[in-house]
C-alpha cells in the first residue's frame, strides 16, 4: 500500500528554501554539508543526504531503497 506523509517534508540548503518550506505548511529540513549550523528555523538540519534518508526511516517514510522501475 501507499503511505501519505501527515506533512510535506523539503529539503534545501539556503535560507530561501527553509523559509518556503515552513510558510507552505511543510518539516524544513536544511542541509548543512559545510556545518555552518546557521539559524533558519529548519525543522531538522543534516549534513548528507544518508542523514536525511535515515531521518525519513526514522520518522516511517521511506524504505531506504529508493524508486522502483
Amino acid at each position: 500500500g501507499v503511505q501519505t506523509c501527515a506533512l510535506p517534508i523539503y529539503v534545501g540548503n539556503e535560507q530561501k528554501d527553509i523559509d518556503g518550506a515552513n510558510t507552505a505548511g511543510a518539516r524544513s529540513v536544511l542541509i548543512d554539508r559545510d556545518d555552518r549550523r546557521p539559524t533558519w528555523g529548519a525543522w531538522a538540519t543534516i549534513t548528507s543526504l544518508e542523514e536525511g534518508v535515515a531521518l525519513l526511516e526514522s520518522l516511517g517514510h521511506a524504505s531506504g531503497t529508493g524508486p522502483s522501475r
